[in-house]
């Protein structure tokens, strides 16, 4: 990807790096890391807070944050807008290339592409903004919203995202940008050698800690020498359904693949039950809210003979 690069000299602020892991019932985490090569060389003036390893940003406090954790439906539009297209070209890729059916996190990229966005300039950053659905005078306000949307706790569960940059040594970066993708994005941020195991360590340790152990290793070498900036994102889902499944709800049953193929497998079924049937045009599906509010998982299924990948390519957001 051509992006711009944020550019200039960084300034620490001093923080304190947590390295405590969290117990508790585990259920989804996600992880994204995208790399990114930027240009020049500068040193850094922090204090140490690891091996080799120094802290430029506080840890982020959602608690003063001031911004709404909802999201309207014209709110969510530019990441639902994204999400769906990524999915569909996910799924897309998959099938061509005869891999198996893709899991990701849609919205972990488009905060790590906000976070790539806000250091971009000239033609970079017009195509960001159409990547991003987005202008970009809205991204850091929209960004610092759909965090704290994504960041939220009750008595029955939680859903927490986090992200961080790690700059390689000697690397220029912009206090500005630091500042903004810190303040606006709540990212957290940290400089060291990224070609050594300590910073190896340190990535696989913050990866670790942001899902509760549910990712306990990213890297399993360092990263190249020619890696100047990594951008991680990582999300982690703890919860409990409005209405629980029985026990003896599961059965085994032929699910019929889109390629044609027949696998037994296992099936959550009920002959007896109120649920959220979701039926439009060409698809059918079920909505299963989970406790607390503000979130469910939804899935659908085309009536019609469409595809996975036509599917997605042809639902919007309003339609969801």
């Amino acid at each position: 990807m051509n992006g711009g690069s944020p550019e200039g000299q960084a300034v620490g602020k001093r923080g304190t790096y947590m390295n405590q892991r969290r117990k508790s019932m585990r259920v989804l985490a996600l992880c994204l890391a995208v790399i990114l090569g930027l240009l020049a060389a500068a040193g850094c003036n922090t204090a140490m807070i690891g091996n080799q390893v120094y802290r430029l940003t506080p840890e982020p406090d959602f608690s003063q944050s001031g911004r709404t954790a909802e999201l309207t439906a014209e709110e969510a539009a530019p990441v639902g807008e994204f999400s769906l297209a990524l999915m569909a070209e996910a799924v897309a890729r998959a099938h061509e290339e005869g891999a198996e059916n893709p899991v990701l996190s849609p919205v972990s990229v488009y905060l790590a592409m906000l976070l790539t966005a806000m250091g971009s300039s000239g033609n970079s950053r017009l195509e960001f903004e159409r990547l991003l659905r987005l202008p970009a005078g809205e991204w850091g306000r929209y960004g610092g919203q759909l965090m704290c949307f994504m960041n939220r706790s009750g008595d029955t569960g939680c859903l927490m995202t986090a992200n961080s940059l790690w700059i390689d040594e000697g690397t220029q970066i912009r206090e500005e940008y630091l500042d903004r993708v810190s303040e606006e994005l709540y990212s957290e941020v940290f400089e060291t050698d990224l070609s050594t195991e300590d910073a190896e360590k340190a990535v696989n340790q913050w990866v670790d800690e942001r899902t509760n152990g549910m990712i306990p290793e990213l890297r399993s070498e360092p990263y190249s020498d020619q890696v100047l900036l990594a951008i991680l994102n990582a999300v982690y889902l703890d919860a409990r359904w409005e209405e629980p499944f029985s026990r003896n709800s599961e059965v085994v049953k032929t699910f019929y693949g889109s390629d044609g193929r027949e696998v037994e497998t296992a099936f959550l079924s009920e002959r007896v039950c109120w649920r959220d049937y979701v039926k439009g045009d060409g698809l059918e599906g079920i909505l299963l809210p989970y406790r607390d509010g503000g979130l469910a998982f939804l899935a659908l299924r085309a009536t019609d003979g469409r595809t996975p990948e036509e599917l997605l390519g042809a639902l919007t957001v309003q339609e969801i």
